[in-house]
């Protein structure tokens, strides 16, 4: 069971570096992020309980390390991965307890995400008037796509619970 749960975690985060690799221009940078976003959402579906922390903290740490996306200063990177981890995080714990409520999970953990990311990342950068705009595109494409795993998390439940009956 364990060996499952470790490929499931591969699979995810080879994923979100191919889409950090596909979506590399800055002009697509926002799709990238609601891409990204989206997987994060499917995360907790997907491998379950404290697992998906996991996914939160190596995306990130991982398009840094293969420079993907370059950071600057360097402390940026823990905020980052402050936020993607509140966001999974708080999606996960409210995705099971109904679908209104894994909605209103999905709007909190944006907002989560959001302040956690845009607030620390303007007090470390000393240009102030290009992170409001660009903090508010991450809030917009977080929400955007976290809309759309609303709307793609019955199907991906359904997927996992065919295959779960296949696999018994």
């Amino acid at each position: 069971m364990r060996r499952y749960k470790i490929l499931r975690i591969l699979y995810v985060i080879t994923l979100s570096l191919l889409i950090s690799i596909l979506f590399r221009a800055p002009v697509v940078e926002a799709v990238r992020d609601m891409l990204t976003v989206l997987i994060y959402f499917l995360t907790p579906i997907i491998i379950k309980n404290y697992w998906c922390l996991i996914v939160g903290v190596l995306v990130p740490l991982l398009r840094f390390l293969i420079k993907l996306q370059v950071y600057n200063p360097t402390s940026v990177l823990f905020f980052i991965i402050l936020g993607d981890v509140s966001l999974i995080s708080i999606s996960s714990l409210l995705y099971n307890k109904g679908r209104w409520v894994s909605f209103i999970g999905i709007i909190l953990s944006s907002l989560t995400r959001f302040l956690v990311v845009s607030r620390s990342v303007s007090r470390l950068i000393d240009n102030h008037s290009n992170t409001y705009i660009t903090s508010m595109n991450l809030l917009w494409f977080t929400i955007l796509g976290g809309i759309l795993a609303f709307i793609a998390i019955p199907q991906v439940e359904r997927e996992i619970e065919t295959k779960n009956e296949l696999y018994r």
